[in-house]
């Protein structure tokens, strides 16, 4: 299962996010993992974008008391060559 949105406020200047979910199950096993996106971009000139994008990622198997994962955060840069 998995969903998304993506919103321009203003010319290209956009916010979105995405969550995703998979299950599986097996015999002796139950994994559920989590993916979630947050990401925004803007536009300081026309050929010039600076973007950042943070992202969680979760699982769960059964069984185990802790639910383990990972997060990363990025900032980009973007220039348009005409």
């Amino acid at each position: 299962m998995s969903t998304g949105l993506d919103w321009d406020y203003a010319k290209h200047n956009g916010i979105g996010f995405s969550y995703a979910m998979v299950d599986t199950r097996e015999p002796d096993q139950h994994v559920r993992q989590h993916y979630l996106n947050l990401g925004t971009t803007y536009w300081v000139e026309d050929s010039l974008a600076i973007g950042v994008r943070a992202s969680v990622f979760a699982q769960q198997i059964s069984g185990e008391m802790m639910t383990t994962g990972s997060r990363s955060l990025f900032v980009t840069a973007r220039l348009v060559l005409d």
